[in-house]
C-alpha cells in the first residue's frame, strides 16, 4: 500500500513539475514574443526615424545642390555676357583695324590713279576755258574778236557784231563746245528763249541823291 502511495506522490510530483516547467516554457515563449515585438517596433521606429531623417537630409542637401547650381549658372550666364562682350569688342577691334589697313592699302593703290584721272581732268578744264577765251580767235569764229564780250555763263560769248567799226549790225549769243559735248539743260533753255524771240531791252536809270545830282 506504501509503495503504491510512494508511487502515486512520485507520479503527481513528476506531472507537478512537468506542469510547472511547462508553464514556464510557455512564459518565457510569451515574453520572448512580447521582446520580439518589442524588438519589431523598435526596429520599425527606428527604420521611421532613419527614414525622416534621411529625407531631411535629401531635402537639405537637395535644396543645397540647387543652390549651388543657380549660384553656378549664375556665374556662368554672368562670364558668358563677360566674355560674348570681350569678343564683340575684339571682333570690331579687329575689324577695324582690318578696314583701316585695306582702306590704307587701297589708297596707296588708287592714289596714282586718282592723280592722274584728276590731273587728266584739270587739264581738260583748262583746255576747255583756254579754247573758249580763244574762241574768238579761231577761224571758225567768223566774227571781229573785238566784238565778242566773253560771260562764261550761262553761255559763254555775247557778240556785238560791227560795234567796233561803228555799225552795229546784230547781236549773237555764242556757247563754245568742243569735242563731243553737249549743251547743258541751262545752256538749251536760253538757246530756245532766244529763238522763240523772248528778248527784251531795258534802260535802268538810277536815282543819285541830291547831292551827286547838284554837281552834275
Amino acid at each position: 500500500m506504501s509503495e503504491i502511495v510512494i508511487g502515486v506522490i512520485a507520479v503527481v510530483g513528476i506531472v507537478g513539475i512537468a506542469i510547472y516547467f511547462n508553464g514556464k516554457l510557455k512564459r518565457q515563449k510569451e515574453e520572448l514574443k512580447i521582446q520580439t515585438d518589442e524588438n519589431t517596433n523598435l526596429k520599425i521606429n527606428i527604420q521611421n526615424e532613419a527614414q525622416k531623417s534621411f529625407e531631411c537630409w535629401k531635402q537639405r542637401e537637395l535644396g543645397s545642390l540647387i543652390q549651388s547650381y543657380n549660384s553656378q549658372v549664375e556665374n556662368a550666364g554672368k562670364n558668358y555676357n563677360i566674355q560674348l562682350e570681350q569678343s564683340k569688342l575684339q571682333i570690331e577691334a579687329n575689324l577695324r583695324a582690318k578696314f583701316l589697313t585695306d582702306l590704307e592699302e587701297w589708297k596707296q593703290k588708287e592714289e596714282e590713279t586718282i592723280r592722274k584721272d584728276a590731273i587728266t581732268r584739270s587739264q581738260s578744264v583748262i583746255r576747255g576755258h583756254m579754247t573758249e577765251q580763244l574762241a574768238p580767235y579761231m577761224p571758225e569764229f567768223n566774227m571781229n574778236p573785238k566784238d565778242a564780250r566773253f560771260i562764261g555763263s550761262p553761255l559763254d560769248f555775247i557778240v556785238f557784231d560791227g560795234l567796233s567799226e561803228g555799225e552795229l549790225k546784230r547781236i549773237v549769243i555764242v556757247e563754245v563746245k568742243s569735242g563731243n559735248s553737249q549743251v547743258n539743260q541751262r545752256e538749251r533753255q536760253v538757246k530756245n528763249i532766244i529763238k522763240n524771240g523772248l528778248i527784251e531791252y531795258r534802260e535802268m536809270r538810277i536815282q543819285l541823291d541830291k547831292d551827286e545830282n547838284q554837281k552834275q
